[in-house]
């Protein structure tokens, strides 16, 4: 394929297997997902000027060579669903960078530092590795970003308030890690959560892939494959209907004290999961201003107190999991409440 002058190639969804071959030169496209595909990534790309690599869903092993520090042009990267393993190398300096998709690998080390230059970042996908520490503070100085996965790690510490900054941020995902004190009550300072401040999206899904004659993922098929969303009891994958989800998650962490019963300010939110943490006190008497919440998971905390008759006023619930608390007393009418859960 060496001698090859294509600029684009696309060979992902097949049953192709084995290593990845030597790479053409020019390349500015490459999809090979969904293949069976093994061993390690190139020591050579082909090309320094890749913009979009896609190699998510193969067997791929080992971890990031420095060849990868050659491309500094990467707009797409999706490296997901693979057994890569070790540290990021410090020499990666992809600044261009839109999309960002390592999840469901063995990916270790602190979170990745050349990320606070990455300032065109729209989505960030870290779950389901190793990674470990605090969630930088720089993190807020992403101004593009409105997907932040990284659940199903080792992060440790508080969520930082300057999280707060990201005014386009509709999906915070930090379920199942080690984050631990109060949830702060700056949350309810994410105005992109907020019915007013709902972020306008530009909708990657639909913009010409060969404009400016770059290929501007991700495309459905992609975005299929690359937005698990714990809702309503369970793991739904999203795909263009991602762009209409509201969600923060933070179950599975050792968060203690009460829900801050601002959080019921993010009226734009569609899911809300705060399970299994170490939540004590009322559930908050507001929450029934969430008039766009569906889902609501409060299973397995200390919770206490009375179901809240504001939980009639949400319409549109259908999915609510209050299960493995100390709550007590009577438990509210309404039709939307049928799919209660309060073991």
């Amino acid at each position: 394929m060496e001698a090859m002058p294509w600029g684009i190639l696309w060979l992902n969804s097949n049953e192709l297997r084995g290593p990845i071959p030597p790479l053409p030169a020019d390349l500015d496209i490459l999809d090979i997902s969904m293949n069976s595909f093994s061993g390690p990534l190139p020591s050579n790309f082909g090309s320094r000027d890749i913009e979009t690599l896609i190699m998510f869903s193969n067997n791929i092993t080992g971890s990031f060579p420095t060849s990868m520090c050659q491309l500094q042009s990467l707009v797409d990267l999706d490296l997901s669903n693979n057994a890569l393993e070790g540290e990021i190398p410090q020499c990666f300096q992809a600044n261009t960078m839109k999309y960002l998709l390592l999840s469901n690998n063995s990916l270790s080390g602190e979170f990745p530092m050349f990320i606070q230059n990455c300032t065109e970042l729209v989505i960030l996908d870290l779950a389901r590795n190793v990674f470990s520490g605090s969630l930088p503070t720089w993190v807020g100085d992403l101004a593009n970003l409105e997907f932040i996965l990284l659940s199903h790690n080792m992060y440790s510490g508080n969520i930082p308030s300057s999280i707060t900054r990201l005014k386009r941020l509709q999906l915070l995902d930090l379920a199942s890690n080690n984050l631990s004190g109060a949830i702060p009550q700056y949350l309810a300072n994410l105005t992109s959560m907020t019915l007013k401040g709902l972020a306008p999206s530009s909708d990657p899904v639909n913009i010409d892939p060969f404009e400016h004659g770059i290929y501007d993922l991700p495309l459905a098929s992609q975005f299929g494959e690359i937005m698990p969303v714990n809702i309503k009891g369970q793991e739904l994958k999203y795909g263009h209907g991602i762009r209409m989800m509201v969600s923060v998650d933070l179950s599975c962490n050792r968060f203690t004290g009460r829900i801050p019963e601002d959080v019921s300010s993010l009226d734009a939110l569609i899911n809300l999961n705060l399970s299994m943490n170490e939540l004590s006190g009322d559930v908050p008497g507001k929450i029934g201003a969430m008039q766009s919440l569906e889902s609501l998971d409060l299973t397995s905390n200390k919770l206490s107190g009375e179901i809240p008759s504001s939980l009639s006023n949400l319409t549109y619930l259908i999915y609510l999991n209050l299960s493995y608390n100390r709550l007590s007393g009577r438990i509210p009418s309404g039709h939307q409440l049928d799919t209660l859960n309060v073991d």
